[in-house]
């Protein structure tokens, strides 16, 4: 599965905003967490996976 098919899916799935940087060539999303809204930053889907489902405990950015 290529990445843009695996973010679509992702982004059905659990129902947030994920895109690629263009610059960046990260995965990113928009999710809720704790504080309200907040970009999470991922190096694959799985990984993107991770950071929209433990949104509050993230590093990344």
């Amino acid at each position: 599965m290529d990445t843009g098919a695996a973010l679509a899916e992702i982004s059905k799935g659990f129902g947030v905003v994920c895109w690629r940087g263009r610059y960046t060539r990260s995965l990113w999303a928009l999710v809720r967490c704790e504080d309200g809204w907040r970009l999470v930053e991922a190096a694959s889907p799985p990984e993107l996976v991770m950071a929209i489902t433990h949104p509050n405990g993230w590093p990344w950015p």
